[in-house]
């Protein structure tokens, strides 16, 4: 995290994310900020230009529309290889690749953790609401 900080300086962060496959095997904490996601919007405004309405030029230059706002992969900062949560994921794949079957176990276990977690966040009011946990690679409902 401390590399993280070093990195957003001044910048605004408007999103945490604990980023998560269907299987729980990879981790990573995502962070953005206003300034890189105006950035990463821009480049993406200079790519599908062509193929965009004027409207929606125009709203994603105002910061009313945003390509990347809701999208971890593509914000600007995260752990980086040597970091915990890659230490962690690679502990699950190797459980996962030892025994499926008691690998659901904790599969189950970790969303129950992370919910509990939020919660409690919520309850020290540290945070206002309980985030949504989703699932790009699954259709499945989770919580």
């Amino acid at each position: 995290m401390e590399q993280i900080w070093k990195e957003i300086s001044e910048e605004r962060i408007y999103a945490v994310a604990l980023v998560t496959d269907s299987g729980c095997i990879t981790l990573f904490l995502a962070l953005n900020t206003y300034e890189y996601m105006r950035k990463k919007d821009a480049e993406y405004l200079e790519m599908l230009h062509g193929n965009l309405s004027e409207e929606d030029i125009k709203n994603v230059k105002e910061g009313t529309a945003s390509f990347t706002k809701w999208t971890p992969d593509e914000w600007g900062y995260s752990e980086g290889r040597d970091s915990q949560l890659a230490e962690i994921s690679k502990l699950l794949y190797n459980k996962e690749e030892a025994d499926s079957k008691e690998y659901e176990k904790y599969t189950a276990h970790f969303f129950e953790s992370v919910t509990s977690a939020f919660k409690n966040l919520i309850a020290e009011k540290t945070m206002e609401s309980m985030p949504e946990i989703t699932l790009t690679d699954n259709i499945e409902e989770i919580v």
